[in-house]
């Protein structure tokens, strides 16, 4: 991974423009409500394609004429990212399987058409970046996708030296 300091809020504004195109396909608004300064560690290619992707499994799931909202908020030491959508809600017999790798004819693909490979990628995706990924209750919406995701500091860089991702300052006493 090609990690780097950046801003959640920039993020999800730019997965929201990528999906515009098809949520307006289906008459489907997108909001972004997202805090100013909250940096994550992240590879911008791949954190962007998590995003995309669960953005575009909740336009699938959403009715037309529905309402997605993309929010980032600090919480405690940690970035809590949510993909909110009016589409029905998750049993909660199912919210952890939904992020299963579904194999052809298994009759979870069926139950759930189109879902396997992306939101498996979603969580393996969230993993990777040291966060977690999954369905949550969330006040006034039926469905939540949530990745909660650890705070980076602000100042410096990440980078990846030998595979091990490092900090680095313009002060060495900061680098972790």
């Amino acid at each position: 991974m090609n990690l780097a300091t950046l801003e959640a809020r920039d993020l999800l504004d730019e997965a929201r423009d990528s999906t515009a195109t098809h949520a307006r396909s289906k008459s489907i608004t997108i909001e972004l409500d997202a805090d100013d300064s909250l940096p994550v560690a992240a590879d911008s290619r791949l954190f962007l394609r998590l995003l995309q992707s669960l953005v575009t499994a909740s336009i699938r799931r959403t009715p037309n004429g529905g309402r997605i909202l993309l929010e980032a908020t600090r919480r405690s030491a940690e970035v809590w990212i949510a993909v909110h959508c009016t589409a029905a809600k998750i049993p909660p017999e199912q919210r952890e399987t939904t992020f299963d790798k579904f194999q052809p004819g298994d009759q979870g693909a069926r139950r759930l058409s189109g879902w396997g490979q992306g939101l498996y990628f979603c969580r393996m995706a969230a993993q990777a970046h040291g966060g977690t990924l999954a369905v949550e209750t969330c006040e006034g919406w039926p469905s939540s996708f949530v990745i909660h995701m650890p705070m980076a500091q602000a100042q410096g860089q990440v980078s990846v030296h030998g595979g091990k991702a490092t900090r680095e300052s313009p002060n060495p006493a900061i680098a972790a």
